[in-house]
């Protein structure tokens, strides 16, 4: 009988990148307990029974091509004996290690109840065709790291019981990892995902790496659950992201990864926090609500992504791209967005209580509130002008705590009214729109913040708050006069309301007579005309007064004087007002 010969098979680590270009996954110092010296180099060499000559070499099963292969050898079977220790090492005594290092397998179809006996099992840089494993649990360590799956890979409802690394793998087809369980740390470090790669379900009760892992597919991790750090960062997702229901018990960490297509979060679940530093998230779609409370989004970018409806309050957003961003219906109560680029969002009906946004930047394509041409109040009619051709009065889009407009926001427990928030809110927003040289919003934002407190001072709500009727009639005033110092056009409708007020009373009541000399005859008096009475109104508002005509009576008098006063209040508010507006 022929003495078994061990397999020639050598790799040597230092000469591996140059000839596969590709970082070899035997690191001489790390796994110098598994190299040796093979004609003045230090390698590893195949612990294997050769079975069959190649190239004038001795080669085993799992170093051959296929075509080389003996009939009567199975390798799923031999490699399977080997990784229950019923191989005993080639030229000595003792268990073979399960080492299969540059292996190349036509499947690794496995169908028993487990596999492995705490004994570690080496597949780095191997090269499978197909991996279907219909197993409940692998009981030993497990690194695949810089192995090659060409065909499907499903190892769905595996559990791992020991160290699992699938550092560098590449997988070019459907991968399956589907309610999988991983009891010890689980690393994909670099991998990368040709096709599908699901996670669904899967349980990663200690550290799960994904760092700089490339899915060129869809990745899904729907309802997966992450007990310990789940680690994303610089991963690159170029299709659809599943996210859906996750529950990342302890921190997350997608620091500087990329979500070229769309990303769901919908109903994930971040109970130790997030880091999306970095992040770019173009075109991500956050589908319902998200819960990112107290995060850190650091610098992340989220140009174009769809985050409406999301949960972001108490999120630290500093830094962050928020570029064409639709934060639409979001709350970000007491979020962080300083130094944020805002060009383009849109913040309609978002929660913006306590937000902070200094030094944020935006442009007029950003979008807080809608100034419209309408209210309410005036929907019926203004419904009838729309019906009119070229018509179109479009109804304004308060903050979320307006009460005037759609949709209501509910208050919260703390008893700070909805009045006091948006009044709050449309501070902040008016000194971002000056920070920004957003004139039309200052001014909206300015004058719908004393809509809010004159309401306030009528209503006296909120806790501390009463009603003030003294201030809030001058407020009314204000508002009705000047609009609140913003608009001339209402000043000079006030001007030319008591111009024309005042001569109509002159002239129904026969309150102005010509100023004639004393020797000319009573007789003589023209009647006074409404044009006469609009000209000596005019005259005595705008207190230049000819002389021509004057009161012809106590009550006359005392309507001049009245209109005089008047005069020279409103023209200073008219000065005023333009100016206001000529400085911003």
């Amino acid at each position: 009988m022929k003495e078994a010969s061990r397999c020639s098979y050598t790799l040597n680590p230092e000469t591996w990148e140059s000839e596969h270009n590709a970082e070899c996954q035997v690191d001489p110092e790390y796994d110098a307990e598994i190299l040796e010296e093979v004609d003045g180099q230090t390698v590893w060499r195949c612990p294997h029974e050769a079975v069959e000559e190649h190239d004038g070499e001795d080669r085993c099963i799992f170093h051959l091509r296929k075509e080389k292969r003996p009939n009567g050898i199975n390798p799923v079977e031999e490699f399977i004996a080997i990784v229950q220790g019923e191989r005993e090492v080639v030229e000595g005594k003792g268990r073979r290690p399960a080492r299969f290092i540059d292996a190349t397998f036509e499947n690794l179809n496995l169908d028993r109840e487990q596999i492995g006996d705490g004994a570690a099992i080496d597949l780095r840089h191997a090269r499978i065709e197909e991996m279907k494993w219909d197993i409940r649990g692998v009981d030993a360590q497990l690194d695949a790291a810089g192995a090659v799956v060409e065909g499907d890979c499903d190892v769905h409802g595996v559990s791992f019981r020991d160290r699992v690394q699938f550092r560098e793998v590449v997988f070019r087809s459907v991968v399956s990892f589907g309610n999988a369980t991983f009891d010890d740390t689980a690393s994909f470090w670099h991998a990368t995902f040709d096709d599908t790669a699901s996670f669904g379900g899967a349980t990663f009760d200690d550290k799960a790496f994904f760092g700089d892992a490339t899915f060129d597919d869809r990745a899904i991790f729907e309802s997966a659950t992450f007990d310990d750090t789940a680690i994303f960062g610089d991963a690159t997702f170029d299709d659809g992201a599943d996210f859906n229901g996750v529950n990342f018990r302890d921190e997350a960490l997608f620091e500087s990864a990329t979500f070229d297509g769309w990303a769901a979060f919908r109903n994930a679940a971040f109970n130790g926090g997030v880091t999306f530093n970095s992040a770019s998230l173009n075109s991500t779609r956050f589908d319902d609500m998200v819960n990112f409370m107290g995060v850190e989004l650091d610098e992340a970018v989220f140009q174009d992504a769809n985050l409406s409806n999301s949960y972001l309050r108490n999120t630290e957003l500093e830094g962050a791209d928020l570029r064409d961003a639709d934060l639409s219906g979001a709350d970000l109560e007491n979020a962080v967005l300083t130094r944020t680029q805002l060009y383009g969002a849109d913040f309609r009906d978002a929660r913006l209580h306590g937000a902070i946004f200094g030094d944020a930047h935006i442009s007029h394509a950003t979008t807080f509130v809608e100034r419209g041409n309408r209210w309410v109040s005036h929907r019926r009619v203004v419904g009838y002008l729309n019906r009119l051709p070229k018509v179109d009065f479009a109804e304004p889009q308060t903050v979320i705590y307006d009460p005037r407009t759609e949709p209501h926001c509910e208050a919260d427990e703390d008893e700070i009214s909805n009045v006091t928030r948006a009044a709050t809110v449309y501070q902040k927003l008016e000194s971002l729109a000056e920070d920004n040289a957003a004139s039309s919003l200052a001014s909206t934002c300015f004058t719908w913040r004393k809509d809010m407190e004159r309401k306030r001072l009528s209503s006296g709500e909120g806790e501390g708050n009463s009603r003030q009727p003294v201030s809030w009639a001058l407020s009314w005033l204000s508002n009705v006069v000047t609009r609140y110092g913003e608009s001339p056009y209402r000043v000079l409708a006030t001007v030319a309301l008591i111009v024309l007020s005042f001569g109509g009373l002159y002239y129904w009541f026969d309150l102005i007579q010509p100023d004639l000399t004393a020797q000319a005859p009573t007789e003589s008096l023209p009647p006074v005309s409404l044009f006469d009475a609009m000209y000596f109104s005019t005259m005595t508002f705008t207190t230049l007064g000819y002389g021509d005509f004057r009161p012809a009576s106590q009550i006359g008098q005392i309507l001049a004087i009245s209109e005089t006063s008047a005069g020279v209040v409103l023209l200073a508010l008219l000065v005023f007002v333009f100016g206001r507006r000529a400085t911003r």
